[in-house]
């Protein structure tokens, strides 16, 4: 029989910073994963992505139909830390300068 063992493997990397990768591309699986929310098929997505195989699409798609909720975990993660980080810049930047504080320097000049 020829299907004796079929193994598919998944082409995804973790990175040093945590963030999950299609393998041997700088592509990040939430682009990918979007892309596939969204309606878009791997043909149109190597469209976009012409750096990506169309059967490594196709073995993303397959991964994230057989393990929906694991893929809505990490993009859950990934939207929390996003958020956490926005919280933090926003927590140290400057507030914006009034038209009052701009004319006031730019008459100092």
């Amino acid at each position: 029989m020829i299907f004796a063992n079929p193994t598919l493997s998944v082409p995804l990397t973790t990175d040093d910073s945590g963030v999950v990768r299609i393998a041997n591309t700088r592509i990040p699986l939430e682009a990918v994963v979007e892309l596939f929310q969204s309606g878009e098929t791997p043909e149109q997505i190597v469209e976009a992505y012409p750096v990506l195989h169309l059967d490594d699409v196709y073995a993303v798609f397959t991964y994230c139909l057989k393990y929906p909720a694991e893929i809505e975990l990490y993009l859950q993660e990934l939207a929390s830390l996003a958020a956490k980080a926005r919280s933090t810049a926003l927590a140290i930047a400057k507030p914006p300068l009034t038209r009052a504080e701009l004319r006031r320097r730019a008459l100092n000049k």
